[in-house]
């Protein structure tokens, strides 16, 4: 496989702490300790706020409807996006600054408040939060909020429960043991069946990878199981939805391609061989661009474009910088944004 250079980059954004890409494809950037700004999918900045540094803002930012949501110790700040004006700050429980969503109008995150633990929903507008409700474990990994409700993974990630968006009750819960997809080692230091990665909402499902090579697809509204597909991967690194719909799985030596409707696997090919002969450490990160699969290796060294019809990886770029690890691969506008260790976002037309 010949690795060809990086393409220049057509925009970059300096002294990145986090961003996210909008609907619309625009980003919205939180840039050094203080700032927040939001840039079109040119890199164009549209508006620039600035913050007290009285507290430690959150890298992350969401955005519902209208309005982008950033976190610190207890209070959270809603910000129209189209503005940049802050259209509400309100105090919340003692956050968890990683562990928040947003869907319609509202802010969903966990906190501890008053020596409990809770995912709770507040609303755009800062009144009182709308509801609080208990949480039996620590969250592993993010919230996800779907249409139909608040997913929260929770017991080291073998269970996964769905909360209703607007009261807060379990609407249902399922424990990957009660599937035949989990069981704990004799020593009780390692775990066989956790979800990895973060649940898939696709239209009206949340799909589930599970370490030991189990996909498992949930109907969002009852929790009911629709279907269990065993893949031949043993730590499913990254799950992304195709143009089309369709499910595709990697791990450090395969990739799945699986029908969303039914688990039905369409491709499966071995390629450790070809990433590796890239330079590519695996596992990878997964985006979808157009009818390809980007996979870009942990260690940041090598992009691998694989066809999502085949399976096949078709060519392959050397990053001439090192990405920083924990900001994975976004699109914007058919660009492919990468950050690098400098805090430098840079946008790669492919």
């Amino acid at each position: 496989m010949i690795v060809e250079a990086l393409p220049e980059a057509s925009w970059i954004l300096e002294d990145l702490v986090g961003f996210s890409v909008l609907d619309s494809q625009d980003i919205a950037a939180r840039l050094g300790p203080d700032r927040f700004a939001l840039f079109d999918s040119q890199g164009r900045q549209v508006w620039t706020r600035d913050l007290d540094r009285t507290h430690r803002w959150s890298a992350r930012i969401v955005a519902a409807g209208p309005c982008l949501f950033a976190l610190r110790e207890g209070e959270a700040l809603a910000i129209d996006s189209a503005s940049g004006v802050i259209s509400s700050r309100f105090a919340t429980g003692d956050l968890y600054m990683d562990r928040f969503d947003a869907a319609g109008d509202a802010l969903y995150a966990v906190e501890d408040y008053e020596q409990r633990r809770y995912v709770s929903a507040y609303r755009a507008d800062g009144t009182a939060p709308q509801w609080r409700a208990p949480l039996e474990s620590a969250p592993f990994g993010e919230v996800v909020a779907t249409e139909e409700g608040i997913a929260v993974r929770q017991r080291m990630g073998v269970e996964i429960a769905l909360f209703d968006r607007m009261t807060g009750d379990i609407r249902w819960t399922i424990d990957v043991g009660e599937l035949g997809a989990h069981r704990e080692v004799a020593t009780g230091l390692e775990r066989e069946g956790v979800i990895m990665g973060t649940p898939l909402d696709l239209a009206g499902r949340i799909v589930l990878a599970v370490r030991r090579g189990h996909v498992i697809s949930v109907d969002a509204e009852t929790g009911t199981v629709e279907w269990t597909a065993e893949v031949p991967i043993a730590n499913p690194t990254s799950m992304i939805a195709t143009s089309d719909g369709d499910l595709c799985v990697i791990d450090g030596s395969y990739f799945v391609r699986l029908r969303a409707k039914d688990g039905a696997i369409l491709q499966r090919n071995e390629i450790s061989s070809s990433m590796r002969a890239a330079g590519a450490d695996l596992p990878a990160v997964l985006v979808s661009m157009n009818r390809s699969i980007i996979a870009c290796d942990k260690m940041g060294r090598r992009l691998v474009e694989i066809d999502a019809d085949s399976g096949n990886p078709k060519r392959a770029w050397e990053i001439p910088y090192v990405l920083d690890g924990s900001h994975d691969p976004r699109t914007s506008a058919g660009r492919l944004l990468l950050v690098d260790q400098s805090g430098a976002l840079r946008a790669h037309a492919l």
